[in-house]
C-alpha cells in the first residue's frame, strides 16, 4: 500500500507559498520553523514536483575549479530613499529600481551578489571587483549575458566589448566570453541562482532601502554559500565545495548511510526472528 505523503495535510499552504513563487527549498525551511514539520527536504520536493510536473531535461555541463564565473544583472525590488536623503543628479522620484549583479562560481555555485541603482560599466567594474575579493581569487573566463555595461555591440563570432572593461581583464588576468544572444540556457547556472535569490531572499525580506536590499541579499547569499545544501554539487554547500572539502564529506556522509543500512538490516532480522 502506497504510504500518504507527510506533505499531505500542508496541502493548500504549500499550494499558497507556490503561488507566491516560493521555492520547494523555501517552503521546506518555513513549514520546518513555522509547523514543526519533520520529514526531509526531499519529501517536500517530491510532493511539489507532483504538484508542478516538468518535463523539460536536464543537462548540466560542469566545470574545472577556477575555470569560469557566470554573471548578469537581474532585477531586484523597487525601493524608497528616505525623506530627507538627497537625490541623486537627474532623479525626480524617491521611488527606484535596483539591479542585483550576481556572480556564481561554475565549478563550487559561490556566489556573490551586490544591490545597485544603475547598470553602469563602472558600477559592474567595482562588483566585480568585491567579488574577486570576496572569492579570493580570478576566474579564467567570464561568461557575461550580452548587457550594456559590458558589450558595446553583440554579435556570436566577434563582440565588440567596452573598452574599459577590456582594460580591467587585462589587469587581472582574465576574459570576458559573452553569451549568444537570447540563449539563457548559456549561462543556465547564473539563471537558476537568480531564482533563487528573488524567491527566497528579496520577495520574502521586502527591502524598503537600498541599504536594506543590500543586507537582505547579503545575508541570503551568506546562507546561500555556507548553509543550504546545493543539489547541484551533490548536497554540499558551495564554501565546502570552493574549499576542497567535497570528497571528504561525502566519504564520511557515505559512512553514516552504510551504518544506517546495516542497522536497518539488524533490526528486520530480528522482527523476523521475533515473529
Amino acid at each position: 500500500m502506497v504510504q500518504p505523503s507527510a506533505c499531505q495535510p500542508y496541502r493548500e499552504l504549500i499550494l499558497a507559498k507556490l503561488d507566491q513563487g516560493l521555492t520547494a527549498q523555501r517552503i521546506w525551511q518555513d513549514l520546518v520553523s513555522e509547523h514543526g514539520f519533520a520529514a526531509r527536504y526531499h519529501s517536500v520536493r517530491r510532493f511539489v514536483r507532483k504538484l508542478a510536473p516538468s518535463d523539460l531535461p536536464l543537462r548540466r555541463i560542469e566545470c574545472e575549479p577556477g575555470a569560469e564565473a557566470q554573471v548578469d544583472f537581474g532585477t531586484g525590488a523597487p525601493v524608497v530613499i528616505p525623506p530627507g536623503q538627497p537625490l541623486p543628479v537627474g532623479v525626480t522620484n524617491r521611488r527606484r529600481r535596483t539591479h542585483v549583479l550576481r556572480i556564481v562560481l561554475s565549478h563550487s555555485r559561490k556566489a556573490y551578489s551586490e544591490v545597485v541603482y544603475r547598470q553602469t560599466t563602472e558600477e559592474f567594474i567595482r562588483v566585480l571587483e568585491n567579488a574577486f575579493w570576496h572569492f579570493g581569487g580570478v576566474p579564467r573566463t567570464l561568461v557575461i549575458d550580452n548587457l550594456k555595461a559590458a558589450v558595446a555591440q553583440a554579435d556570436w563570432f566577434d563582440p565588440e566589448l567596452n573598452p574599459k572593461l577590456q582594460s580591467f581583464c587585462r589587469h587581472y588576468g582574465t576574459v570576458i566570453l559573452p553569451t549568444k544572444p537570447r540563449m539563457p540556457r548559456h549561462n543556465g547556472k547564473l539563471e537558476r541562482f537568480h531564482r533563487t535569490v528573488k524567491a527566497d531572499g528579496i520577495r520574502p525580506g521586502t527591502p524598503l532601502s537600498l541599504a536594506d536590499a543590500r543586507r537582505i541579499v547579503a545575508d541570503f547569499v551568506a546562507h546561500y554559500n555556507t548553509v543550504r545544501l546545493h543539489s547541484a554539487i551533490q548536497y554540499i554547500t558551495p564554501a565546502d565545495k570552493l574549499a576542497g572539502r567535497g570528497e571528504a564529506i561525502l566519504a564520511a556522509r557515505e559512512v553514516k548511510l552504510a551504518a544506517a543500512r546495516e542497522a536497518r538490516r539488524a533490526r528486520r532480522q530480528e522482527a523476523r526472528r521475533s515473529a
